[in-house]
């Protein structure tokens, strides 16, 4: 921490945050400044960070403050969040001259949702040069403070995953979240792992088998979730179907939560990968559980390129996956993503989009589809490419224009399992029964 012997030189007319200032006039007018610190840290881990200041509901807007004590001494603090653009080096906290206070503020929509990181003595390396994102990832923490965690902390995941270390914030008016609540009370369907070897793509994949209360009914609609790894400790997906089918929104259904092996090679429109899983997942489903997929009643859903896989099987193999929830899908997507395949000239503007282009051609048959996207998805990809809100509204207007039914939203938050895992209940209910009560 920085010493206390020395008059601190920053001016508090920079300081948004009331709750800042007076912490600064307080340590200017004490005679033990270590107390005061204490005291402030007190009162701060009693209500939680980060926090919510100058809230003005009829603005629509809130004045947030991040926090972070600084324990041992760090040359930088960043906060790794979706709220604002660009590369790490603008992500940087501010010490409180004199303390060992980190802070930040900003202001935002009152009815943002989004998990967030903090690293302290980050490398600032920029996203483009980075060659070691796993030891990147091991700086980040959770906000110690924050009593949120993005992962449900009952449920096994993966300790390397960068996700386990994500704390969420949500502001006032945020939309709640009704369906990834875990209520004792609630019946809970059963989840068994299995294997799935495929003689299409010459593999073996991991699957987690979702069962719901009362066993596997022979028309049970059937959940294909993408992206399987993260599917119960962060899209807290089994907790979703429960809450769902216990309050009558839904029928019981069965759901698959797939493995990756290639995830950037399987996931983006690949014919094989939608064979895999038109000629021999959906087959396996049936014979491990009795219950025959009918496309009326077969959902592909996923998040980012899940939700590029499932658009793409829904266009693509209608008569499999007549259902689609896509969860900012990546339709900025195209071939050789990153244009490593060709030496780009000043001057060069590649054409993204394949999906969408693709879909103004492909035949439409009976399919049914409800997508969203995150306001703060706004930020474009390199080498001209479109942002993932841009990309997901022109994928919409295509489908529209085709005659395809759209359910389009768009939710305060990021590219952000915060918002997906509650919102996904909501697009299973768009396209499977009615609104329950208390959504």
């Amino acid at each position: 921490m920085a010493t206390t012997d020395s008059m601190m030189q920053q001016d508090i007319s920079s300081l948004e945050s009331p709750r800042l200032r007076a912490l600064y006039q307080a340590l200017a007018e004490s005679d033990d400044r270590e107390a005061a610190l204490d005291a402030f840290w007190q009162d701060v881990a009693a209500v939680g960070t980060p926090l919510v200041e100058a809230h003005d509901a009829v603005a629509g807007t809130a004045l947030l403050t991040f926090l972070w004590r600084e324990v041992t001494p760090v040359e930088n603090v960043l906060l790794v969040e979706w709220i604002t653009d660009g590369d790490f080096s603008n992500k940087g906290m501010v010490r409180l001259d004199g303390t060992d206070v980190w802070y930040r503020s900003m202001t935002v929509r009152d009815d943002l949702r989004t998990a967030y990181q903090i690293a302290p003595d980050d490398p600032l390396t920029p996203k483009r040069e980075e060659k070691d994102w796993p030891a990147r990832f091991a700086r980040w923490m959770r906000d110690p403070l924050n009593t949120s965690p993005l992962v449900d902390p009952n449920v096994a995941g993966d300790a390397g995953d960068r996700t386990q270390s994500s704390s969420v914030v949500a502001l006032p008016g945020a939309p709640k979240q009704p369906w990834i609540a875990v209520d004792p009370a609630t019946p809970r369907g059963r989840v068994t792992e299995h294997r799935l070897k495929s003689e299409i793509l010459d593999n073996t994949r991991d699957l987690w088998l979702y069962e719901p209360v009362g066993g596997f009914q022979p028309d049970a609609p059937v959940l294909v979730v993408f992206d399987g790894e993260r599917s119960q400790d962060v899209m807290r997906v089994p907790a979703v179907l429960d809450n769902l089918v216990a309050s009558g929104a839904v029928p019981p259904m069965v759901a698959v939560m797939v493995g990756n092996v290639e995830r950037g090679e399987e996931l983006p429109c690949n014919p094989q990968f939608l064979s895999m899983l038109t000629d021999e997942l959906l087959p396996w489903v049936a014979r491990t559980t009795g219950v025959e997929p009918v496309p009326s009643r077969t959902l592909a859903t996923g998040v980012s390129y899940g939700g590029l896989a499932a658009m793409y099987a829904g266009l693509f193999a209608p008569e499999a996956f007549g259902l689609v929830v896509s969860q900012s899908g990546s339709f900025w997507w195209k071939p050789d993503p990153l244009n490593e395949q060709v030496e780009l000239r000043i001057g060069d503007s590649p054409e993204y989009c394949w999906l969408p282009a693709q879909a103004t051609d492909v035949a439409i048959r009976d399919v049914r589809i409800w997508m969203e996207v995150g306001t703060l998805e706004d930020r474009t990809h390199g080498s001209g490419g479109p942002s993932q809100v841009s990309a997901n509204r022109h994928m919409r207007d295509v489908l529209r224009a085709r005659g395809v039914p759209v359910i389009y939203s768009e939710y305060a938050g990021g590219h952000d399992y915060a918002c997906w895992r509650n919102t996904l209940g909501d697009g299973i209910v768009s396209l499977l029964g009615h609104d329950a009560s208390g959504r």
